[in-house]
């Protein structure tokens, strides 16, 4: 079964990632939508197309608190974000997991300011998952994009469980 729904994650993935290619790239050079210079843990919320606001809960705020806790290099709190599946993957280590972020995922690793972007919904009833596109810019001004799999376990917690990231070759320190 596990099989199974890894292939569709996969499919579904290649699928939504071509589909999101085209819009991020289109509307990564909007400028009507306002970029925030920083995040205030206070007042966090999604942007949407229309340039409104809403309050971020459940998978996005998950994905808020990774990233808020990545970025001030709280590894034990971002580590505890993620799901079984990712934990197995860095054999349980937090410390594994935040270098494999500065080493491979620098864009997570390093981002200043980051905006959540439109939500999709994916996955069986009876274990709903999402992918939501990320944009991360990192000191110098560089962006780039992301998506976030984050899957929905017992009594309604949400966890990531895989990013992948848009090369941006500007995007990393020398």
């Amino acid at each position: 079964m596990s099989k199974k729904r890894n292939i569709f994650y996969a499919c579904f993935t290649f699928l939504f990632v071509g589909v999101c290619i085209g819009s991020l790239t289109a509307h990564a050079g909007d400028s009507s939508v306002p970029w925030p210079a920083a995040r205030a843990r206070d007042s966090v919320s999604l942007e949407t197309a229309q340039g409104l606001t809403a309050p971020l809960s459940g998978p996005l705020l998950a994905i808020d608190q990774l990233l808020t806790h990545v970025r001030a290099r709280d590894r034990v709190h971002a580590f505890s974000l993620l799901s079984a599946a990712q934990h197995e993957k860095y054999k349980g280590n937090a410390e594994n997991f935040m270098k494999n972020l500065r080493l491979m995922y620098h864009a997570v690793y390093d981002h200043q300011v980051y905006r959540i972007l439109t939500p999709v919904t994916s996955g069986a009833d009876d274990s709903p998952s999402m992918l939501v596109k990320i944009q991360l810019v990192n000191h110098s001004g560089d962006e780039t994009l992301g998506v976030v799999h984050v899957i929905q376990k017992e009594k309604g917690i949400w966890e990531i469980d895989g990013i992948i990231i848009f090369s941006n070759d500007r995007a990393r320190d020398a």
